[in-house]
């Protein structure tokens, strides 16, 4: 495991739960960690996002994204909006 500075510790780690809310459509549900408690060999925080999202009212199927993963979603969905407007979806 990656040994981190005090101020590396202390840095919000945010991510981002895709899910089902209690209405039953799809939504995201926001949660963020210290990155001190990150482990990126046991991936608590993920089942801990996933627990955070159940308590909050969220069912599954859960799809947890982490900050890496955030350009990705962004590319995504910026290409998604593009292809609505052309569509008139």
């Amino acid at each position: 495991m990656t040994t981190l500075t005090t101020n590396q510790a202390d840095t919000n780690y945010p991510m981002l739960v895709a899910c089902i809310n209690a209405s039953g459509q799809s939504d995201v549900f926001t949660t963020d960690f210290k990155q001190s408690e990150v482990d990126p060999v046991d991936h608590a925080h993920i089942e801990k996002a996933i627990e955070l999202a159940e308590e909050a009212g969220y069912g599954g199927p859960f799809v947890v994204f982490e900050p890496h993963e955030f350009d990705y979603m962004r590319a995504a969905l910026k290409a998604a909006e593009s292809n609505s407007v052309t569509t008139g979806h």
